[in-house]
C-alpha cells in the first residue's frame, strides 16, 4: 500500500468548490492523544487567582468540552482516542458525567466515537463505556481488532489494541491477534493504526514497540498515545504521538490539539487543531546584563518585555478558547553583582506577572534565577582546592558531560520513577540532567565564594 502524509490547510479544497471543502472536511477524521479526565493542572494555584479563572476552565474536562465545540462547527467522520482518556479508576464518576455529555453532544451530529485503553484507564475505560452509550472500544482485553470505518469518505480500515491492564510489558504486536486482525484488513481502504504504547522502548511497562515494526507493516499510518509531547505526523509513512489535549503541567509547553486526518487517493494528511486547549505553557530564558540587572525593578521590566515579544510569535491569541497562558521565566547571563536577581526571582509573586492580551490572559507564575557569578572558570579550575574541583565539574559538564558524571544523577531519577510507580520520564518530561546538575553546581560554587571573599559580592 503506498501512501505519503503531509498537512492541508483548514478549509482546504481538494477539487471542486466550497460545498465540495465541507464535504471533505467532514470526510476527516478526529484523532485525539492522551486527555486524562479528572485531572487539573498543576502548577497554578497562586496564578489562577490573579487570571479570574478555576481550575476546572483550564482543565482537560475543559479541552474535551471545546473539541466537542469544534466539531458541532466542523464535523468529522469519527472521533478516535489514543488511550488515557481517563486519568485513574478513581476518577470515573467525574469522568463518566463529563463523558456522558460529551458524548451525548458528539451524538446528535450523529459523529461516531471509538477509543482504546491505556495504562491509566485499562480498568476504567471499559466501565464507563457499559454506562456511556455511543461510545466503541477498539481491541479491548489486548486483542486487536479491525474495524471498517462507516460513514462518507474512502474506505478506512482501523487497526486498534487497549491495554488490558495498567502495566504491559510485551510488544504488543507479538499477541497471535494482530496478525488475525492484519488480515481482516480491506484491500481498497487505507489502513490507520491506533495504539497507545511506549515507542522504541527496549524495556517497558507501558507496551514497548520498536518503530521498525510499525514501519514494517501494511498500513498508511501509526497514530499513537502514551507520550503528552506530539510529534510532526508529516513524514511520508507519519508514525508518532499524538501528543495531550492540553499541557497538564509546566513540562508540557507549547502547542496542543487534536488532529484531523484526511485519507484520499491512497494518501494520508494530518494537521493538528491548535485553538480546542484552553491553556498554554511558554518557558523562556530572558539574558540580562549588568545594566538590566541593576534592581528589581529593572529586571522586573525586562522579564515582562521578553514575555510581551514571545506571547507577540504566539498562535491563537484570538481564538475565544484559549483562556489562559502562563510562563515561567529564567534569568540568565554571568554577572558580577547577583543580589538583585536573587532577590528578584525570589521575591515575584504571580500577581506581579499578569499580562492582558485582549481575550487571554498571561502569568509570570515563577521566575527562577538562573544567573551565574562573573567568573574565570578556567583559572578557578587550576585550583586545588574544593571549590576548583566545582569550577572543574562546571566546565565538564558544560564542554562534555560524560557518563560518570551524569549516571549516579540518571539512576536516583530511575529509582523516583520505580517508587512513585507514576513518574515516566518520557510522559512526563523533566528538565535535561546536565542542566539541573549544572545549575546546583554552580549554587555550590557561590557558596563556596561567598565563604572565601567573607560573604561579599553576592
Amino acid at each position: 500500500m503506498e501512501t505519503r502524509a503531509g498537512g492541508f490547510s483548514e478549509g482546504e479544497v481538494l477539487a471542486g468548490d466550497g460545498s465540495q471543502a465541507e464535504r471533505h472536511e467532514s470526510e476527516d477524521v478526529v484523532f485525539v492523544g492522551d486527555v486524562h479526565l479528572g485531572r487539573r493542572p498543576v502548577g497554578l494555584d497562586d496564578a489562577l487567582g490573579e487570571l479570574g479563572l478555576s481550575a476546572r476552565e483550564l482543565s482537560p474536562a475543559a479541552a474535551l468540552a471545546n473539541l466537542t465545540d469544534h466539531l458541532n462547527d466542523k464535523p468529522a467522520r469519527a472521533v478516535v482516542f489514543a488511550g488515557d482518556l481517563v486519568d485513574q479508576a478513581d476518577d470515573r464518576f467525574e469522568a463518566y458525567a463529563i463523558l456522558e455529555r460529551e458524548v451525548r453532544r458528539l451524538r446528535e451530529r450523529e459523529i461516531p466515537i471509538l477509543a482504546v485503553a491505556g495504562n491509566h484507564d485499562s480498568l476504567v475505560l471499559p466501565r464507563l463505556i457499559e454506562r456511556v452509550d455511543g461510545v466503541r472500544q477498539l481491541g479491548r482485553g489486548g486483542i486487536w481488532e479491525c474495524h471498517a470505518l462507516e460513514g462518507d469518505g474512502p474506505a478506512l480500515d482501523l487497526l486498534g489494541w487497549s491495554f488490558p491492564k495498567g502495566h504491559h510489558q510485551a510488544c504488543p504486536l507479538d499477541e497471535p491477534s494482530y496478525e488475525r486482525a492484519l488480515a481482516e484488513l480491506r484491500s481498497d481502504a487505507t489502513a490507520i493504526g491506533v495504539l497507545h504504547c511506549d515507542l522504541n522502548a527496549g524495556a517497558s511497562a507501558y507496551a514497548p514497540v520498536p518503530r521498525p515494526r510499525l514501519e514494517q507493516a501494511p498500513l498508511a499510518a501509526w497514530l499513537l498515545g502514551h507520550i503528552h509531547r506530539p510529534a510532526p505526523l508529516a513524514a511520508d509513512l507519519p508514525i508518532g504521538y499524538l501528543g495531550s489535549l492540553v499541557g497538564l503541567d509546566p513540562n508540557e509547553t507549547g502547542m496542543r490539539g487534536p488532529w484531523r486526518v484526511r485519507t484520499a487517493g491512497g494518501t494520508v494528511q494530518a494537521r493538528q487543531v491548535t485553538d480546542i486547549a484552553p491553556l498554554r505553557w511558554i518557558t523562556l530564558d530572558v539574558p540580562v546584563n549588568e545594566a538590566q540587572a541593576a534592581s528589581p525593578d529593572d529586571l522586573h521590566t525586562e522579564v515582562e518585555a521578553a514575555v510581551r515579544e514571545r506571547l507577540a510569535e504566539e498562535a491563537d491569541l484570538t481564538s475565544g478558547r484559549l483562556r489562559a497562558i502562563v510562563a515561567r521565566v529564567r534569568l540568565t547571563g554571568r554577572l558580577a553583582q547577583r543580589r538583585s536577581a536573587s532577590t528578584f526571582a525570589r521575591e515575584h509573586r504571580p500577581q506581579d506577572g499578569v499580562l492582558h492580551l485582549g481575550q487571554v490572559s498571561a502569568v509570570i507564575a515563577k521566575v527562577e534565577d538562573g544567573t551565574t557569578n562573573a567568573v574565570d572558570l578556567a583559572a578557578l579550575a587550576g585550583e586545588p582546592s574544593p571549590l576548583g574541583e566545582v569550577a572543574r565539574r562546571i566546565l565538564s559538564l558544560e564542554e562534555r558531560p560524560t557518563d560518570e558524571l551524569i549516571e549516579p544523577a540518571r539512576e536516583v531519577r530511575r529509582e523516583l520513577a520505580r517508587a512513585s510507580g507514576d513518574l515516566d520520564e518520557k510522559v512526563y518530561p523533566q528538565e535535561p540532567l546536565e542542566e539541573v546538575l549544572s545549575r546546583a553546581a554552580w549554587r555550590v560554587l557561590d557558596l563556596l565564594i561567598a565563604q572565601r571573599d567573607g560573604g561579599a559580592g553576592k
